[in-house]
């Protein structure tokens, strides 16, 4: 974890105990059972919960913001095989943020959204 995300859990817990869970896998969660594992996950129970929360936020730098996204419009398996060509082209024009993930993507049916995390500053 990053030094934000130690802060931001060391606060959660602070608050909320050991209801803070770190690499929830979220597939379960989701309608589609799709998605990697949370960083910090919180079912928030009271407004208590949602305090500590917006303090974990406020005090720390929680890395995620800024995306340059292409979104890719087609069927499977044909729309997989514009991916690269996607990535290549946001590249050109994106500002990567180095702490965060290389790349990002989210399938649903009929569509790909290709997403490069940018720096905070970056304007495109």
């Amino acid at each position: 974890m990053s030094a934000g995300l130690d802060e931001a859990l060391r606060i959660l817990r602070e608050g909320c105990g050991d209801r803070v869970r770190t690499r929830v896998p979220l597939a379960p969660l989701t309608t589609f059972r799709v998605g990697g594992p949370a960083a910090v996950y919180l079912e928030a129970e009271d407004e208590d919960d949602l305090s500590t929360v917006s303090r974990a936020i406020g005090e720390t730098t929680i890395p995620g913001g800024r995306y340059l996204r292409l979104r890719l419009i087609g069927d499977a398996p044909g729309v997989y095989g514009q991916i690269a060509a996607a990535f290549d082209e946001l590249f050109k024009h994106a500002n990567h943020d180095p702490t965060r993930p290389l790349i990002e993507f989210y399938r649903r049916e009929g569509e790909v959204d290709c997403l490069v995390p940018v720096n905070a500053a970056a304007t495109v």
